[in-house]
């Protein structure tokens, strides 16, 4: 989802066809098919962190009247990216306490 965020809202681009492949998983809309598959836990963290680092070196270079830019997307209310981007920090916080309870299952049953 971050990921997504950072290209639509901040590079105003659409993803390539090989970063669509790579991230099709964690963009919204997939939700009944996101898995951890092929590479171990570690990998995805990684990615992960990739993608926040972008996504807070763009923002340090942005100012508040961007936050308060309208965002139209069809068949949708106009939204500010101040909207969009308290719900991205909101879905992360809920998506961190699901994921500490996780690994904290996977280490109390030796899942490492």
């Amino acid at each position: 989802m971050e990921f997504d965020y950072l290209l639509v809202h901040m590079l105003n681009r659409d993803p390539s066809k090989n970063e669509l492949n790579f991230y099709k998983l964690g963009m919204p809309g997939n939700m009944e098919t996101r898995m951890i598959r092929e590479y171990p836990i570690e990998f995805y963290l990684k990615e992960l962190e990739k993608v926040r680092t972008i996504l807070n070196e763009n923002l340090k270079e942005l100012n508040d009247e961007w936050l308060q830019l309208l965002i139209k997307f069809p068949y949708q209310t106009a939204k500010t990216n101040e909207y969009y981007l308290r719900h991205l920090i909101h879905d992360e916080l809920c998506h961190q306490g699901q994921m500490k309870m996780i690994l904290k299952r996977m280490r109390y049953k030796n899942i490492e």
